[in-house]
């Protein structure tokens, strides 16, 4: 059964021309996101509309994707990989989203349980099962009883769950967000929880790059979501009143963080960085640059809302958002049977099949998770 798949842990896929790859698949993503534009064309006020949330997570999920075929398949990577930044995305959404919706209402803990067990662990543990069916049919691996429990209940510490599928650090880390979130919610002031979040973000990034060297990053991210969240009347009154020249900041520092990016890519230019400054301070301002990146296109897909433009393919992808990001990496880096030729075209025909494949399996993923959903 392996020779219908390839593996790319140990030995990495020769693709000819990556810039010019990465521009094709770039380009072919773009065409249909313009192409299949909100046909109503409804205006979507406001910054951060709902609407606007579920396109960025469209957006943030591609671009993972993407930068996981450079990260953990190809042996060359072009200039501009967003795969982080994309997480930084999904991750400032997720505090966004989760402190919006909870408002300033008491939590009740049953309640927050069942939202969390359903929407983020149900999805999980129906991936995870397909994971450990898939190692043990197609590669004879068995994980040990302490990897099987740790997993299942959402600690993805050690190397052989991180070799699982290269992506389940993330849900770790969001739970630990959660716990947290829970916690601040209780007669905190908005001016004290910002302090605490900024103060743990910032402890955690110093634990991982000191202590722990799990692999994370984006730290940063979440409490920067429940931030925006806490302060979200006040900043959209701000849009509204200088909506143009807060597009243009945006514009200005999305050129900004994609040169910084291209920059600390250069083999020339970051031996450079890394012997002139702390590699502590270059880890911080990676992680600035992402959110930056990430706000600067909130904005400028919040201003293109409110124009009238909003993507039903962006739309589409951001509803499965979640699935994709559980399911992309084993069948990506573990089980991929798309990419037969390493030529540019090819490539992008192989990555967009892929794609589909996995949008398909994040579909069954989903109504699976719906039919299951627990009642506490």
């Amino acid at each position: 059964m392996t020779a219908f798949f390839q593996n790319y842990e140990q030995i990495k896929l020769e693709i000819h021309s990556p810039e010019l790859t990465n521009i094709i698949i770039l380009s072919l993503f773009i065409l249909t996101t313009l192409l299949f534009k909100n046909r109503k064309h409804e205006k979507t006020s406001g910054l951060l509309h709902f609407q606007h949330t579920e396109q960025l997570k469209g957006l943030a999920i591609f671009l993972v994707v993407l930068g996981h075929l450079w990260v953990h398949v190809a042996k060359q990577r072009p200039y501009l990989v967003l795969s982080g930044d994309a997480v930084s995305m999904f991750l400032i959404l997720s505090g966004f989203g989760l402190t919006i919706s909870s408002g300033s209402k008491k939590i009740e803990l049953k309640k927050f349980l069942r939202k969390r067990i359903n929407r983020v662990m149900v999805p999980y543990w129906i991936t995870t099962v397909l994971i450990l069916l898939l190692d043990y049919i197609v590669l004879n691996k068995i994980l040990n009883t302490k990897s099987m429990i740790l997993t299942l209940f959402g600690v993805n510490v050690t190397t052989d769950l991180y070799h699982l599928d290269y992506v389940r650090w993330f849900i770790t880390l969001i739970l630990c967000w959660y716990v947290i979130f829970f916690i601040l919610q209780k007669n905190i002031t908005i001016y004290r929880r910002t302090l605490i979040y900024l103060f743990l973000g910032t402890g955690f990034t110093l634990s991982e790059y000191y202590f722990f060297h799990f692999g994370w990053y984006q730290f940063l991210s979440f409490p920067t979501g429940c931030i925006i969240a806490c302060y979200y009347k006040k900043l959209n009154r701000l849009w509204d009143a200088n909506q143009k020249t807060i597009v243009g900041f945006a514009v200005a520092s999305m050129f900004i963080a994609i040169v910084y990016k291209m920059i600390i890519d250069s083999e020339q230019i970051w031996p450079y960085l890394v012997h002139s400054i702390p590699s502590i301070i270059l880890t911080f301002i990676a992680e600035g640059n992402s959110i930056l990146l990430s706000l600067s296109i909130f904005v400028i897909v919040s201003y293109m809302g409110e124009k009238g433009f909003n993507s039903r393919f962006l739309l589409f992808l951001g509803r499965y958002s979640y699935e994709l990001f559980l399911v992309h990496g084993v069948f990506l880096i573990k089980y991929n049977m798309f990419f037969i030729q390493p030529n540019p075209l090819s490539i992008a025909v192989g990555f967009i099949l892929f794609f589909v494949f996995i949008l398909g399996i994040s579909i069954i993923i989903s109504k699976i998770a719906r039919t299951a959903y627990l009642k506490m």
